[in-house]
């Protein structure tokens, strides 16, 4: 009974859209009566098709093309193929613009279960072409919306930007702004705006079936790149000059007499103040000695105390010139201007080696040593 319908139904649509032979009756399975499709020729009042093609014949390829698509997707339909069957509506749908074609389309998709797409095409049918078609399919139409309306969730959209492409689950439903509803099928659905210039605005909500729900979508614009500033004209007459790289110039290498002034002056400090020390020692012992005549105890203690303290002078001198030897190599030939410039420096001969720093820095510690018969210096860098 269902195929002897779709027969009769896609017969209907091919007599409505002028494709068929005129003067066809069909029986509708569920009705006792046979339906007219075709107005009587006499019939003043019997709407005009708004689908037949100019008197001068341009469209009638298209109209023969529509035809074929058509008979096509009956069979695909009648078959159980909905998928092929969409495909061939769709296609003759482009062909030729009817408005009759979306029953087909909305049989299909219903078929498919895409639900909202099938309510919406059923609806522009009755819109459209409900005055163009027999009362019967008409009927069968509205009767096909009044099953799908509680089946699908009806959705309005509320954009920020206009001329923004909306889709549900990736199907085009237009441009923004979209006006009245779009009927969505329940379940979970994924909206998404998107602008030139602007974010994607992407939402994700689960829709219920005869549920109403209003879709907000706020697009961000995005920044704008500064422009670019322009560049400085150069005259034909005067080529622009080339780009000379900054050459960093070799450091020179730092002297190193001072440091060898450093080291011979601690030394001569402390041998002189080795000699007065055990001088001073020596003088110690000699005031220490109580065989001696008191006169020679009191110049040996005079003496002893006047070498001490030229000792004491040495050392401070031989500290301070071991001291600036010991930064001055540090700092100045060892550091990063001292070996490294060293080398790079035109005329020296030899090349520099890489030493790694101690950790924690370097630090010079000295002290003078003093016991009973000598005296010294201790330190360490």
């Amino acid at each position: 009974m269902r195929r002897t319908r779709a027969a009769a139904l896609g017969l209907w649509l091919m007599v409505g859209l002028g494709l068929g032979p005129a003067g066809v009756r069909v029986a509708h399975a569920d009705d006792a009566d046979d339906v007219q499709i075709d107005p009587p020729a006499d019939d003043a009042d019997a709407p005009k098709d708004a689908d037949t093609p100019p008197a001068d014949g341009s469209g009638a390829d298209a109209k023969q093309e529509a035809r074929r698509l058509i008979e096509e997707g009956d069979k695909l339909f009648a078959g159980g193929d909905a998928k092929g069957a969409l495909e061939r509506y769709l296609a003759a749908h482009a062909a030729f613009p009817s408005p009759k074609i979306y029953y087909p389309l909305a049989r299909a998709e219903e078929k498919l279960g895409r639900l909202g797409a099938a309510l919406a095409h059923y609806e522009q049918f009755l819109a459209e072409a409900a005055g163009q078609v027999p009362a019967a399919l008409k009927k069968e139409a509205q009767r096909a919306a009044g099953k799908l309306r509680p089946r699908v969730a009806r959705v309005t959209f509320q954009v920020d930007v206009d001329g923004a492409v909306v889709t549900v689950d990736g199907r085009p439903v237009g441009s923004s702004p979209i006006e009245g509803v779009v009927y969505v099928d329940p379940g979970e659905r994924v909206f998404l705006a998107e602008a030139e210039g602007y974010a994607p605005a992407r939402l994700e909500q689960t829709l219920s079936a005869g549920e109403a729900a209003e879709i907000l979508l706020d697009l961000e614009e995005l920044a704008k790149a500064p422009p670019e500033e322009p560049r400085p004209k150069v005259k034909p007459d005067e080529p622009e000059e080339p780009e000379v790289p900054e050459v960093e110039a070799p450091r020179r290498a730092p002297p190193r007499w001072p440091l060898w002034v450093g080291l011979g002056a601690a030394g001569a400090f402390t041998s002189v103040a080795l000699i007065t020390g055990f001088t001073a020692v020596g003088q110690h012992d000699v005031f220490a000695d109580e065989t001696r005549s008191v006169e020679d105890r009191e110049a040996a203690r005079d003496s002893g105390k006047t070498l001490a303290v030229v000792t004491d002078v040495m050392l401070v001198g031989a500290v301070s010139a071991a001291a600036f030897s010991t930064w001055y190599y540090l700092a100045r030939v060892r550091g990063r201007g001292g070996e490294a410039a060293h080398a790079a420096a035109p005329g020296v001969r030899g090349r520099a080696r890489a030493r790694r720093p101690r950790a924690g820095g370097s630090t010079l510690q000295a002290a003078p040593l003093l016991w009973p018969g000598g005296i010294g210096v201790a330190g360490r860098f």
